[in-house]
């Protein structure tokens, strides 16, 4: 659970007890408030900032956290803003907010402690951003800790290089894979809308093609998940979400917008290359989590350059995966450690190595996964499978035309109507009309996919999906 107690606002209760409202334009704590600094510590403090070497605000952080654990059985917290816990006074110098705290350290490790001491199974995940020293010791304290690697990420899919290292745990120095390496969050802009943008080409090779950015999304999460340790994926980005963060509700791009309400396109679930890259990401997770070789700390990782690398070892299991981020076919070496049977993950084919220096040749783009073991052959079909079953409960003729439509539905059926209903794919009732006609006015709906239920007078329900091509 998302959690936020570096700092309150003036609602809460704890300020307003303890208040000097003729202080400035809003008021701020008074000198004698038990939880709170008068003045915030650090350049980046919203709202009222908690003091954390308060045995107040100790007692009442600790009941937070156990209260959530123990009220919801929820697994763990991520905390907001977490480099805030802390009273070093660093207003105006954000390097030395980054800096080695040692009082920071104590504070998040209290707090923590106090729930591991009976929960030791919960998460603690930091929300931090401080220098690598400090987030060692975080991390063999037993935090995980964000690891942002947009840039990076964003810089490899465009096609120009980027150096995916830093979102290595061990390339850190740690002593754990603590480090849950992104490539996209609530805070950055989304590798697709930078794709079709800003992306790099030969003369042959498109990045900025809708389809081709959507294959590099699928080669950046093969040099993203695979590696050992957890990732964070942001919502939509295994569909190839492409409006930007700063995308306005009136079709504008402005920063003021930044927490605007974006378009869900459940309707990307139509297009077979947004579905690939759907099902790449499943295929990615599902390897993940049933092999133990992805928790090796036995692994070679080469993720500069355009050619990238990624080998697992272990006595029982191997992987190699290699990636082109450039921009024209190149020939490379997966680096098999041994000659023998190799198993193409994504193809389902095998391959009889001889040579461990074997070149193969990789398109732009195009990627690779070789294991030494069987494993199931993911399905990549542009076929989706949605939440509810098409179909009648028995031999009844029932047809819906044209489909898709930008305004009228016409329904064939050899029995009559007694209603309809149509759905949105989260499950909205948008419409529902108690009506024989077999013409319905769809025009109010927006562009997308939809489900129509449509109820007999001899009491069968016929489901269908219907989509809006306005």
């Amino acid at each position: 659970m998302d959690i936020a107690l570096n700092h309150s606002f003036g609602s809460n209760p704890q300020v307003r007890m303890y208040f000097d409202e003729d202080i400035g334009d809003w008021g701020q704590p008074s000198p004698d408030n038990p939880w709170f600094n008068q003045q915030p510590r650090h350049d980046f403090n919203v709202g009222y900032d908690y003091n954390h070497e308060s045995e107040k605000t100790k007692e009442f952080c600790k009941r937070v956290f156990k209260f959530w654990v123990e009220e919801y059985r929820i697994d763990g917290f991520r905390l907001d803003l977490s480099k805030g816990f802390t009273q070093n006074n660093t207003i105006g110098n954000v390097e030395l907010w980054n800096a080695y705290d040692q009082s920071r350290i104590n504070i998040l490790t209290e707090y923590a402690n106090h729930i591991w001491s009976n929960y030791p199974e919960k998460y603690f995940i930091l929300e931090h951003f401080a220098n690598n020293d400090e987030e060692q010791v975080l991390s063999n304290n037993g935090f995980l800790l964000w690891g942002n690697m947009h840039s990076d990420y964003t810089e490899a899919s465009m096609g120009y290089g980027g150096d995916l290292s830093w979102g290595v745990y061990t390339n850190r120095g740690w002593g754990s894979p603590n480090l849950i390496s992104y490539m996209e969050s609530h805070d950055e802009e989304r590798l697709m809308f930078n794709n079709i943008n800003f992306g790099n080409s030969s003369s042959d090779y498109f990045v900025q093609m809708s389809n081709t950015s959507l294959a590099r999304q699928e080669l950046s999460f093969v040099f993203l998940i695979p590696i050992p340790g957890p990732k964070m994926i942001w919502q939509f980005g295994e569909i190839g979400y492409d409006y930007s963060i700063n995308y306005c509700e009136n079709g504008t791009i402005n920063n003021n917008c930044r927490t605007a309400p974006k378009p869900v396109r459940w309707d990307y679930l139509i297009n077979p290359n947004r579905v690939k890259l759907l099902k790449t990401v499943k295929a990615l997770n599902f390897l993940k989590t049933e092999y133990e070789i992805f928790k090796t700390s036995d692994f070679n990782v080469n993720l500069s350059g355009n050619i990238k690398k990624i080998n697992l070892y272990s006595p029982y299991e191997n992987v190699c995966i290699v990636g082109n981020f450039g921009l024209q076919a190149q020939e490379v070496s997966p680096d098999f450690p041994y000659s023998g049977t190799w198993y193409n993950y994504f193809e389902g084919t095998s391959l009889e190595v001889n040579d461990i220096n074997l070149n193969l040749q990789l398109e732009a783009g195009e990627y690779l996964i070789f294991t030494d073991f069987e494993t199931p052959t993911p399905d990549l079909s542009a076929d989706i499978q949605l939440s509810f079953d098409e179909g009648y409960t028995n031999n009844c003729d029932v047809k819906i035309f044209p489909n898709p439509t930008r305004d009228f539905l016409f329904i064939e059926s050899e029995y009559d109507i007694e209603s309809y209903e149509i759905f949105d794919l989260s499950g909205k009732k948008l419409l529902h009309l108690n009506s024989s006609l077999k013409i319905i006015d769809c025009s109010t709906l927006g562009h997308g996919l939809y489900t129509i239920t449509i109820t007999l007078i001899n009491g069968e329900i016929v489901r269908k999906k219907l989509l809006i091509n306005v």
